[in-house]
């Protein structure tokens, strides 16, 4: 006797299997889809902000400027001070012979500083309104040789990069320029600052 067939079966065990096969096939691609690399846009920090002091006197401009404000205290400081002109084309100036722009750095709220030199002795430059004096930030100063390591001047001034110790520290340009004679007296004071935030 021929056994009794049930209609559809065969069928539905054909749909099944292609389903199955189906799923297996859709589990696999989402395993195998790799991930998105790199870090989210919430992820990227805005673009540091560089900071920027300017003084006039007459027709002259002195701006300082950094690329940004906070820094490591492994980080060597850049940046530069420009002397430019004003309303003038060019302009015959005299200055102190250790240059137009002396640098100073003073911790804020604390006792180490070390102050720009001016020596007495001046000399006669020329400025043009369309070639302005650009000066990179160095270090100048005087220490006592004989003073510890500990000491901080002589630790500044014998580093041979430009770095400061944790803390907020100011940084100040001055030039002293003479736009009437050249010597003795210099008749224009231009003095910019601002402030750094270093961490260790």
């Amino acid at each position: 006797m021929n056994a009794a067939r049930v209609p559809g079966v065969a069928g539905m065990s054909l749909r099944a299997s292609t389903l199955a096969v189906l799923a297996i096939i859709v589990a696999a691609c989402a395993v195998a889809s790799p991930s998105p690399v790199g870090p989210s846009p919430s992820a990227v920090g805005p673009s540091p902000s560089p900071v920027v002091a300017e003084d006039s006197s007459g027709p002259f401009k002195l701006q300082l400027a950094l690329p940004r404000a906070d820094w490591h205290a492994t980080d060597t400081i850049k940046g530069e001070a420009t002397l430019s002109l004003v309303g003038v084309e060019t302009l015959k100036f005299g200055t102190t012979a250790s240059g137009p722009v002396i640098f100073s750095f003073a911790e804020v709220g604390g006792s180490r500083s070390v102050k720009g030199i001016s020596w007495a002795d001046c000399k006669e430059s020329t400025l043009e309104a369309a070639k302005p004096l650009v000066v990179p930030i160095t270090k100048q100063g005087a220490y006592d040789p004989a003073a510890p390591s500990s000491d901080f001047k002589k630790w500044f001034m014998t580093d041979p990069l430009l770095q400061l110790p944790a803390g907020t520290w100011r940084i100040t340009a001055v030039a002293y320029v003479n736009a009437d004679d050249i010597c003795p007296d210099e008749n224009h004071a231009l003095r910019v600052s601002v402030e750094l935030h270093v961490t260790p």
